[in-house]
């Protein structure tokens, strides 16, 4: 009998369970290790997703690395967000961003697991589930590509246009060619059209441009989590225009005097 088993089996908590089930139990006193074992523990017991959101982002770390002891690798997840706005935006990581979009797609999955984040990520605002989850674009030799219209998709999924790429979460065109690198791929994916079909897709090696691997299909991810339709775009931009102009409109009417 391994330690989880145990732990959910120990008469101390076998009351706790059903609580936890419902979402009506406060526990309290826990630290470390015994954190670590009760979570793993719960996660077992509930066989469903966990969030657990801790102060920031250095304590969502450690307790990742404890709960990778005790749990496989498939059952621990990183939604790593800078615990400072100005940070997030300076510096976010083109691997932070990755470990968000895995995490959202295997949130998608609804498997048992525990996903850890610190408290900048629980108010971390986030892309409804039904756009996110058509968010990801599959290319195969059958397929049809309108080349302007890839190009919108892309962008629309977080991609960066460049002349050539050189990291991931970039795109490049040249002509009937398109490279793209998702955040998930140790090597850029090269599609070549011939008018609107596809004539060939492979990996590529980024420093000598030469193939690598021939394939039948490509899974193109988002490179952001953050993804804005282009209805929402539009919407957006309506509201702007329109309190810019109810704001001109009240700067221009005369003030009343005071008396």
């Amino acid at each position: 009998m391994d330690l989880l088993t145990l732990v959910q089996q120990a008469p101390e908590l076998t009351a706790l369970w059903p609580q936890l089930d419902k979402g009506k139990h406060l526990v309290t006193g826990l630290s470390g290790s015994a954190k670590t074992v009760v979570l793993a523990a719960a996660m077992k017991q509930l066989d469903r997703p966990m969030l657990v959101v801790t102060t920031n982002q250095y304590q969502a770390d450690e307790l990742i690395a404890d709960l990778s002891h005790v749990l496989p690798e498939t059952q621990v997840y990183n939604f790593p967000v800078e615990d400072v706005l100005a940070a997030e935006v300076a510096v976010s990581s083109p691997d932070a961003r990755n470990e968000r979009i895995n995490t959202l797609n295997w949130l998608l999955e609804n498997k048992p697991g525990i996903v850890v984040t610190s408290l900048a990520g629980f108010k971390r605002r986030l892309t409804p589930k039904d756009i996110f989850a058509a968010s990801s674009m599959t290319i195969d030799m059958d397929s049809e590509i309108d080349l302007a219209k890839l190009i919108a998709q892309l962008s629309a999924m977080g991609y960066q246009r460049d002349n050539l790429i050189s990291a991931p979460g970039q795109f490049a065109v040249r002509g009937g060619i398109v490279d793209i690198y998702p955040l998930n791929q140790d090597h850029p994916l090269r599609l070549e059209l011939f008018d609107t079909e596809v004539d060939s897709l492979r990996t590529f090696d980024l420093s000598t441009q030469r193939s690598l691997d021939t394939l039948d299909t490509i899974v193109v991810p988002p490179a952001t989590d953050l993804m804005i339709t282009a209805d929402a775009m539009q919407h957006a931009a309506d509201v702007l225009t329109k309190n810019g102009q109810n704001k001109r409109r009240r700067s221009r009417q005369p003030k009343r005097s005071k008396r």
